[in-house]
């Protein structure tokens, strides 16, 4: 970023492109547009390999709108901004945020390739997906409103806090890694994989296809509703939670620290603790066990 009202652009690659291979700079309605073609070419006398990138400095101080998209590469933000609409998408490359950003919305797209939030990110709106790729997050990630993951060929992990009002997150293939969760509601869904999360409030929904749940659940509130078709759960519970269960497996046994009722099978689980419940439990085994600890 620059620190007046200027914008600089730098391109590096090969020392003798063509002037059509230059970058373009072009302004209307109250925008600035910046467009690079970059296209790959190929000589078998040329062994010479470049690394084609466009830099671009925007002030410092500049609130509004960042619109970037990329064909064949990838999206780095490199330094700390604060804006209006971020919209970052990539046809087949990465997109990486390495530093701090504050949005109103931020939309991050890629159809092959990953997404990683290397900075903390805060933003009313936020939605990350991407078609053939994993996503990470080793910084913390704020939105008052919703937040939105989705992966179809890849896994989610976030490795810092994770704070909204709803969390959505999907994984056709690939598994759901989630830190300290703070939200009101929440859907997980993973086809492939198993979902962990080291701590999470709030009430919603997580289901897996094939493979297992693990989860505590910290200051929990409303209904929560647990499905694994193919995979064992276990649920760690505070020990003041006063709360209500209900589990039941077709394969496997449930397990808990505390007094339930059973059926004759035992394969059916349901428990009241407290007088006062504040959250419902019903947790869904097809083929695997179910363990819960308070």
């Amino acid at each position: 970023k620059t620190n007046g009202d200027e914008i600089k652009i730098r391109q590096y690659g090969r020392p003798d492109a063509k002037k059509e291979e230059l970058f373009i700079v072009s302004s209307s309605n109250n925008s600035i547009n910046i467009y690079f073609n970059k296209t790959f070419k190929l000589n078998i006398f040329d062994f010479n390999v470049y690394n084609e990138k466009l830099v671009v400095e925007i002030p410092e101080e500049y609130y509004g709108n960042l619109d970037a998209t990329a064909s064949s590469a990838s999206i780095k933000i490199e330094n700390e901004f604060k804006l209006k609409k971020v919209r970052l998408h990539s046809t087949s490359g990465s997109t990486h945020i390495n530093s701090n950003i504050i949005a109103d919305t931020l939309d991050t797209n890629t159809s092959s390739g990953s997404i990683k939030f290397n900075g903390s990110v805060t933003a009313n709106e936020i939605s990350a997906k991407t078609t053939s790729g994993s996503f990470r997050s080793t910084m913390n990630i704020k939105a008052d409103n919703n937040i939105e993951l989705i992966t179809s060929s890849g896994s989610i992990n976030l490795d810092d806090d994770i704070t909204a009002k709803n969390l959505y997150a999907r994984s056709n293939s690939g598994g759901i890694r989630l830190s300290n969760v703070y939200v009101e509601n929440y859907d997980l869904q993973c086809t492939s994989g198993s979902i962990k999360i080291d701590r999470i409030s709030g009430g919603g929904e997580a289901k897996t296809s094939s493979g297992g749940i693990k989860l505590t659940l910290n200051n929990p509130k409303g209904d929560i509703f647990l499905d694994a078709t193919s995979g064992s759960i276990q649920i760690e519970l505070e020990s003041s939670l006063q709360f209500t269960l209900t589990a039941q497996t077709n394969s496997g046994a449930i397990k808990t620290n505390f007094t339930t009722e059973k059926n004759e099978r035992g394969n059916y689980v349901t428990a009241n603790i407290g007088d006062n419940p504040t959250v419902n439990i019903n947790a869904n085994a097809s083929s695997g066990s179910i363990k819960v600890e308070q």
